[in-house]
């Protein structure tokens, strides 16, 4: 009955955003401004999945920078999305080669037994890289 359509985001800086999300594969689908240019929406695709960024020109930075993952897992709300690799550490090799993280990247395993690290987008958003073998 249900199936994913999207997850959404704001940005502070869409063409940095668009940017980085290109390095992972995802393609500008749809983009949409507003008559008084205070708003942009961008869809970017990877496969079936679509990302939705918001951009608008008075957007509101957080109080706090979110730095440590692991501090604010208890806070209430959405905390990051997920992209699934075969190999994660080809995946590292890939990402590390256009500078998205390092060579000696860290990878966990985490409760639910999936292997994972995470990348900060440009405005602090985190996305998980899973290998999930289960």
């Amino acid at each position: 009955m249900f199936k994913n359509h999207h997850t959404a985001i704001s940005s502070s800086n869409l063409n940095k955003s668009i940017e980085f999300y290109k390095k992972l594969g995802f393609k500008v689908h749809f983009e949409w401004e507003a008559e008084d240019k205070q708003l942009r929406i961008v869809h970017l695709k990877l496969k079936k999945f679509i990302l939705e960024i918001f951009n608008y020109t008075n957007y509101i930075v957080p109080k706090t920078k979110k730095d440590d993952l692991g501090t604010d897992l208890q806070k209430i709300g959405i905390k990051h999305f997920a992209l699934c690799v075969k190999d994660i550490n080809k995946a590292i090799k890939k990402l590390s080669k256009i500078g998205l993280c390092d060579k000696d990247q860290e990878v966990k395993i985490g409760r639910t037994k999936i292997k994972y690290f995470f990348l900060q987008d440009p405005d602090n958003v985190f996305v998980e890289i899973v290998e999930d073998k289960r």
